[in-house]
């Protein structure tokens, strides 16, 4: 009875597959509708790239917003939504995909976007910085790409099933879509401050490598330099750490909306500034492995294949002993949750009622299953 009891809670708490099918085709339709806006991205990017196509450059005129940022925060806001809003989402049933209107709409986009880069064109051209022309390209570039922006979502999702989605979380997708804005406009405001970060930055590993190496810096010109021995760094917006201090506040947000419910909220706050904190020094520690490996092993190698990958492994390997260390003091006992002695108490009454009655029950039965002896004459 137990084990069957287990069972039925794991099902409530999971799902099964069949129960998770409706999210489960949301998550796969997430995915390809940003895989749609990163490879739109890539074929109208890449050739302007390669062959230095300048008069498709972006300008102030077409500076609607950082794209890259932008799909950043986009995929993460709804990753957070998809997790937070999992079991409700799967409510909503997804009718089948309609091929003609599909194609129709991702056509659309399509051509929506190569009119944007139409009015890249145009402001290159004409040398559109200013007056009225400036802020009807401007106008007309953010007109342009929400439109795009809605004709890839149609493509990917019918028009029904929007519809019925907004009708079931219009207040959450308000709330969240504010929350996406403000994340990007912070997540701006950092980037945008990259020099300073860099400066402390480069203040700090020359502070470390001074006792070691022959070692300079300058804090002027467009980045921060720094050289060790004969080998020398140019402390950039990549190196600041930033996106690294993003990614840490979306992974914590994150667990905060899988879990909240199960969480101390002062223990998760405190932990939570310190690993904040503690990303800022692992930036450091990944540009002091990158100084060594410049200086004893080879320039070129340490600012090509070792810079590409220390960063993130170095980022997986402390988040991971992070959550590893913070889980011990963030999360509730099972006997000190709020309402845990309660449904314990519960529990127990419940199984002593149930006892009690199969006592009694068994009683009845065994004073009936007794006949008075009849006596012998």
């Amino acid at each position: 009875m137990m084990i069957m009891e287990k069972m039925a809670k794991n099902k409530s708490i999971f799902g099964s597959l069949g129960e998770r099918k409706n999210t489960k085709e949301f998550i796969i339709k997430g995915v390809i509708l940003v895989a749609i806006f990163l490879g739109v991205t890539f074929l109208f990017r890449f050739p302007i790239d390669y062959f230095h196509l300048t008069l498709l450059r972006m300008t102030e005129a077409t500076r609607v917003f950082s794209k890259s940022d932008g799909l950043k925060v986009f995929a993460l806001a709804g990753m957070f939504f998809t997790l937070y809003y999992q079991r409700r989402i799967n409510n909503i049933a997804h009718p089948k995909q309609d091929i003609p209107k599909t194609v129709i709409f991702g056509i659309l986009g399509f051509l929506l976007v190569t009119a944007y880069y139409g009015l890249r064109f145009i402001s290159n051209a004409y040398e559109i910085t200013s007056g009225p022309s400036f802020y009807a390209v401007y106008a007309s570039s953010i007109l342009v790409l929400v439109i795009a922006f809605g004709s890839f979502l149609l493509a990917t999702f019918s028009f029904d099933y929007l519809k019925r989605f907004y009708s079931e979380f219009r207040k959450e997708l308000w709330i969240t879509a504010i929350a996406a804005v403000i994340c990007y406009n912070l997540l701006m405001f950092f980037q945008n401050q990259w020099r300073l970060f860099s400066a402390t930055i480069t203040n700090i590993l020359a502070f470390l490598f001074q006792p070691l190496f022959p070692t300079s810096y300058s804090l002027i010109g467009e980045a921060p330099l720094l050289q060790v021995s004969n080998f020398t760094v140019s402390i950039g917006p990549p190196c600041s750490g930033i996106e690294s201090m993003f990614l840490f506040v979306a992974f914590s947000v994150g667990i905060f909306a899988l879990d909240h419910a199960k969480m101390r909220k002062l223990p998760y706050l405190g932990a939570s500034l310190l690993g904040f904190v503690g990303v800022y020094f692992v930036n450091i520690l990944r540009l002091f492995l990158l100084m060594l490996t410049g200086i004893y092993v080879s320039p070129e190698f340490a600012v090509g294949l070792f810079h590409t990958n220390i960063g993130w492994l170095l980022f997986v390997i402390y988040f991971l002993c992070y959550y590893l260390v913070m889980k011990r003091f963030i999360y509730y006992a099972s006997s000190t949750k709020p309402g845990a002695q309660t449904t314990e108490k519960a529990q127990t009454e419940s199984a002593r009622n149930s006892q009690e009655k199969t006592g009694k029950s068994t009683a009845e039965t065994t004073q009936k299953g007794k006949r008075p002896k009849k006596r012998r004459r």
